[in-house]
């Protein structure tokens, strides 16, 4: 027992004094940089880190950091709304090298749309620019994240017309057109849907049906070899899930046999993958084939209470391989081809016991943004950490290990 209780103290004392020297290293660098920001260098504006009170999302194909401001109600915190914004909003772009990020200019980008002007944020790239999310209630009228050839892709309520519009023309891309599922910006294509919920895709200036029934959530897994397609199919009262790889012929997701009832499911958008099991045992499967993911990941995701949810959104790195989670002393990151498992600090601001976050952000596989709004959690301050996993961490557990949350040998009572 004394032995047990030695060790648990030792370890205690290695994992404090760590994560003391992990701060005292990153204050001393912010201390270091304090001189020239305050003389305000003019050779410079990189920065440590982004603006604070942002939910960012980062565009793999170009790079650019969007922000959208931290908002504490509303369907969808990852829009603007149009014509009440005055200002552009923020955008970053990361120096992996000298690990540094860069204010972007961004601006209001008249679009010439059949109804009149409207302008709308976007980010410069550049020679190119890339658009935020936003939407204008008045106008009817939704741009989707992202571009297409440098075009913003552009939803219209009044007709019902889905268009590709710059500052001199829209060219409609379908009409009857029901709503938008996801801007692909770096294979050049989108999934949309008619009113009647059929799915389509255009890509490459063509448009392929894809679905001969509706449909009720549809995305591109960023990590798959061919441009894939995952969605579900509404048909005879049931849902059915498929994927489609470069416009081919739909084929049965490959859905794993639960053990028991209470098992749950759900499918991870933007991968091909489905995260089976309960809170205490969980493992990812490849929707196309069936194959296992060997880790364990029980105990870092609660299935919903709602048996009708079966999507979820996990954060992603920018290509799709890496997903990742987190709890109050750290950030899991699992590659979803090989099953790897990292594990590092979470340096997030932690107020009675509890570390809310906002958004995770993968900027790179081994760079995560940490964002938490303004509320009582952060002592009413909105703050921007960051998770790094370094690659020759060796590794910590068994890939056959469970990720046991319920034991810290640092919270062992004598």
């Amino acid at each position: 027992m004394l032995t047990s209780l030695h060790s648990a103290a030792c370890d205690t004392i290695m994992m404090n004094t760590v994560r003391h020297l992990r701060r005292t290293a990153v204050l001393c660098i912010l201390l270091l940089c304090l001189p020239y920001l305050l003389l305000g260098c003019a050779q410079s504006t990189s920065l440590l880190l982004p603006t604070a009170g942002y939910d960012y999302r980062m565009t793999a194909v170009d790079g650019a950091i969007l922000g959208y401001p931290i908002q504490s109600k509303g369907p969808n915190p990852y829009c603007y709304s149009l014509p009440t914004e005055k200002t552009a909003p923020a955008a970053f772009s990361y120096n992996a090298d000298n690990m540094e990020y860069t204010p972007l200019a961004t601006k209001m980008y008249p679009l010439a749309l059949p109804t009149g002007t409207l302008s709308v944020p976007c980010a410069v790239l550049g020679e190119g620019i890339t658009f935020f999310a936003s939407a204008s209630e008045k106008d009817g009228i939704t741009v989707l994240e992202g571009d297409i050839d440098g075009m913003a892709v552009v939803l219209s309520a009044s007709d019902k017309t889905l268009y590709l519009a710059d500052d001199t023309t829209a060219v409609p891309i379908a009409r009857n057109a029901g709503g938008v599922w996801q801007v692909y910006t770096a294979q050049h294509s989108l999934l949309y849907s008619d009113d009647c919920g059929i799915l389509y895709e255009y890509c490459g200036g063509e448009v392929t049906q894809i679905s001969d029934g509706g449909v009720s959530d549809a995305w591109y897994a960023a990590a798959a070899e061919n441009r894939t397609v995952i969605y579900r199919q509404l048909s005879d009262g049931s849902a059915v899930w498929y994927y489609a790889e470069d416009g081919g012929d739909p084929i049965p997701c490959v859905i794993p046999p639960k053990e028991n009832d209470t098992d749950g499911a759900v499918y991870i958008r933007g991968t091909a993958c489905i995260l089976q099991g309960t809170y205490d045992r969980s493992y990812f499967y490849d929707v196309r084939t069936g194959a296992l993911l060997d880790m364990d990941m029980g105990g870092l995701y609660r299935f919903p209470s709602q048996p009708t949810v079966d999507t979820d959104t996990l954060p992603l790195s920018p290509d799709g391989h890496f997903v990742y989670f987190d709890d109050i002393n750290y950030i899991y990151r699992i590659d979803l081809t090989t099953a790897d498992l990292a594990i590092t600090f979470n340096e997030a601001l932690i107020f009675e016991g509890a570390c809310v976050l906002s958004s995770m952000t993968a900027v790179t596989d081994e760079i995560v943004l940490l964002s938490q709004g303004s509320n009582e959690y952060t002592e009413f301050v909105p703050t921007v950490t960051c998770a790094v996993f370094e690659e020759d961490i060796p590794e910590v557990r068994h890939e056959h290990d469970r990720i046991d949350l319920d034991y810290h040998p640092w919270d062992t009572e004598e």
